[in-house]
């Protein structure tokens, strides 16, 4: 789930599908045009050992970083990619659970502010995974009752693969009560797969049903589920500040600086061998006429997430590519 991000609020991306190895800068590209904040993944593949290390630096743009639970089995995996600005922590009280796949995080977004983001996959039981409906209901409503001593606001995200649009399906009623026992609600509304329903989800408490806002589903083509956009009523924080030092060599005069060059020791100095000598020489005598010419100055910048490749006719062409790759798979 995503959300084009605005002064005051962010979004989250959920519903990546499928190998990430070619795949990554796929997502990158996708952070990179809506402009957003946190992106939450769910079916990541991605590995506990460093052999996935490349892929998670090749979906990772510049000024983000990425936190995630890696996958359990083929297919599982979920994960959180935020911008830095963003101070993002692991709960450590997290159960596991053998019915579905979570990640706990704690988002803190300005001094004293926190939201507790959760984010699930839940793969369809089947033979091959010896999963029931029965042992995710069960583990469900455990997990439901440890979040009711949560104290900050809660948002509840990812992939629960309930067609909760078929008001006739029987297991997706029975999630939609378990929701309301608990007190909470699901915000999306309409289409997250090619193939229908409503699998991919956004949960709030319902006393806190103003947190989301502005629900968009698109399609990306990265998977065969969509792209699901929101806004959240919170503030952003400020990007972090660094000092930095540099020269204005630009402005040096150079018929000045080639004078003082010709007039320094390093065109008078006595005959030796000794390289050692030479290179104190050297180094020390253009260190104090750069300090001369082009004093180090100090200033205070804003680290900004940045693509300085990624330029207006860029986006027209991918915007293009986008179009043709859903006609083509509607064909």
């Amino acid at each position: 789930m995503t959300s084009r991000s605005t002064d005051s609020t962010f979004g989250l991306p959920v519903g990546y599908h499928g190998s990430p190895s070619n795949k990554s800068s796929i997502i990158k590209d996708f952070v990179v045009d809506h402009n957003v904040d946190v992106l939450a993944l769910t079916e990541t593949w991605i590995r506990s050992d460093n052999s996935d290390q490349r892929i998670i630096n090749d979906l990772c743009p510049n000024g983000y970083l990425f936190k995630h639970i890696p996958r359990k089995t083929k297919g599982g995996g979920v994960a959180l990619l935020y911008k830095l600005n963003f101070k993002v922590k692991n709960t450590t009280t997290t159960k596991s659970y053998k019915s579905f796949e979570l990640a706990d995080y704690v988002i803190h977004y300005s001094p004293r502010k926190l939201l507790r983001m959760i984010v699930i996959y839940r793969p369809p039981p089947s033979t091959s995974n010896a999963l029931t409906l029965n042992l995710f209901f069960d583990e469900f409503s455990q997990f439901l009752e440890s979040t009711t001593t949560i104290t900050q606001p809660m948002l509840i995200c990812g992939d629960f693969n309930f067609h909760l649009d078929v008001n006739e399906d029987r297991s997706a009623q029975r999630f939609s009560d378990l929701l309301d026992i608990f007190n909470l609600q699901q915000h999306v509304k309409g289409e997250t797969h090619k193939s229908g329903h409503t699998l991919d989800l956004i949960i709030t408490r319902s006393d806190e049903s103003s947190l989301v806002s502005n629900i968009q589903i698109t399609d990306p083509v990265i998977s065969d589920h969509f792209a699901v956009h929101c806004a959240l009523s919170i503030s952003k924080p400020s990007y972090p500040r660094k000092e930095i030092s540099y020269r204005q060599i630009s402005k040096i005069d150079r018929e000045k600086f080639n004078n003082d060059i010709i007039n320094s020791p390093l065109t008078n100095f006595s005959q030796t061998n000794n390289v050692e000598e030479l290179s104190d020489l050297y180094d020390g005598t253009l260190t104090t006429l750069l300090d001369q010419h082009a004093p180090i100055k100090r200033r205070t910048i804003t680290l900004r997430p940045a693509a300085p490749w990624y330029t207006d006719n860029i986006k027209t062409e991918k915007t293009k590519r986008r179009r043709l790759e859903c006609q083509w798979r509607k064909n």
